[in-house]
């Protein structure tokens, strides 16, 4: 290689790890991606399956997520309930294991509590526009509209 601006050839050692969420081989054969560099990335291809097709995987990366973030942050989260477990086990993560980070991110910066989500799936109305902390951990599948317990200044809930 040569530098932006030099005038000799450098020789580097070099290896490239890529990710994608597209099939690279039908995007060859649709011409949509170089069939040379294809060949040149594809030497030993992983294939990961989201997390959605691996959800015993969710406590374990959550755990390691909250203890990461938390540390970042200097919070004081040491963990997750296991309603909030069970919320995270039931969420199809779309975003894949980015949007697990990112969704545990958010909770450890707003839990007030020393165990991140102590409620359901919920964030309260008056909380979230409030930029108060969230009481509720990803959305789940179905919702009720029910008074927390455990957060008395918050009574109207809505989904994230």
């Amino acid at each position: 290689m040569e530098r932006v601006g030099g005038n000799r050839t450098l020789k580097v050692d070099v290896r490239v790890i890529a990710t994608t969420n597209r099939r690279l081989d039908e995007s060859v054969e649709k011409k949509e991606f170089r069939q040379d560099l294809f060949f040149r990335l594809n030497v030993v291809p992983i294939h990961i399956p989201p997390l959605r097709e691996r959800l015993d995987d969710v406590p374990l990366l959550a755990q390691e997520v909250v203890r990461r973030f938390s540390r970042k942050h200097g919070a004081q989260a040491h963990g997750l309930t296991p309603e909030a477990l069970r919320a995270l086990q039931a969420h199809h993560w779309p975003g894949n294991v980015r949007e697990l980070q990112n969704v545990i991110e958010r909770a450890v910066i707003c839990a007030r509590t020393a165990r991140c989500w102590n409620r359901t799936s919920r964030v309260c109305r008056a909380c979230r526009d409030s930029q108060q902390s969230p009481v509720g951990s990803p959305q789940s599948a179905s919702h009720s509209h029910q008074p927390a317990t455990d957060h008395p200044d918050c009574g109207q809930w809505t989904g994230n």
